[in-house]
């Protein structure tokens, strides 16, 4: 899949996501009798609860129909449709990822192999609680010495979750420290990792590649996957976030050889994000 139409995917997934979030959010405010999107109050809570929720479900529902259609197009009766030149839907990758170092690849066997991977997932709440502890201390410098403010949505989640009553804070702590880490990982270094990599790795004539920095399939993946995760979360205190902990995440997925260690690692420190104050 060519970058263009990488980044076309990736951007139709998240427009599709929001619609879908307004639209459920939408409704839920119509049910609840209120028009707010954010704030701390009675209804406020309900509604960023709401948006948490309706962002999960449509992130999900986009994730299980791209899974449909993929197994559609590759169907022994449409094989027609999906070869060529057509548009065809990515490869959605699974949690058991194969080791990731050269192309082509091929899964990691033997002993050693597991126990790194089990390795990894004990260290991974460690690596979310060191990740989370830098992205705090890199917030607080940023706020002091450039005024940086940090997002509304984040003061509201972090209001509504020490306000809110032990419903609503099992709910939203499941799905910001679960489901949405969960998600995620698998987009962003699952599947779009994969996809810039095998890209990046397609054949090139010499003279058009730098140095070997660049020439790196697995380096230019990860800026590239790191750099839409960051620009996507919109404010620029968050964009400057994102960007190291989309990094960190990476090569938390190429050392553990599984995504199953990034999301453990990402809900750790969301949970830590969701309960400390800006």
């Amino acid at each position: 899949m060519s970058m263009r139409r990488l980044c076309g995917s990736l951007l139709m997934f998240w427009c599709l996501a929001q619609v879908i979030a307004v639209l459920l959010v939408s409704r839920v405010d119509a049910l609840l009798g209120s028009r707010r999107f954010t704030g701390v109050s009675i209804d406020g809570e309900a509604t960023v609860i709401a948006w948490v929720c309706a962002w999960v479900v449509a992130q999900s529902a986009l994730l299980s129909g791209g899974l449909v259609l993929k197994r559609y197009f590759q169907s022994a009766d449409c094989a027609g449709r999906s070869d060529g030149g057509g548009w065809t839907l990515p490869a959605w990758q699974r949690l058991n990822v194969s080791r990731i170092h050269a192309m082509p690849t091929e899964p990691s066997q033997g002993i050693g192999a597991r126990w790194r991977r089990w390795i990894w997932l004990g260290a991974a709440p460690c690596v979310g609680v060191a990740l989370q502890l830098g992205l705090h201390g890199l917030s607080v410098l940023l706020q002091g010495t450039l005024g940086m403010v940090p997002p509304a949505a984040h003061i509201a989640l972090t209001e509504a979750w020490q306000s809110g009553a032990w419903p609503q804070r099992a709910l939203l702590g499941a799905c910001i420290t679960v489901f949405l880490p969960l998600i995620e990982e698998t987009v962003y270094r699952g599947w779009l990792f994969d996809a810039a990599r095998q890209s990046y790795s397609a054949p090139r004539e010499p003279e058009t590649r730098g140095g070997a920095f660049y020439r790196s399939p697995v380096m230019r993946a990860a800026l590239f996957t790191s750099a839409a995760f960051a620009f996507l979360h919109i404010h620029p205190l968050a964009v400057v976030l994102a960007l190291p902990a989309g990094l960190v995440l990476v090569w938390v997925r190429l050392r553990s050889e599984s995504l199953a260690a990034t999301v453990i690692a990402h809900g750790i420190s969301n949970a830590l994000a969701l309960i400390w104050v800006p």
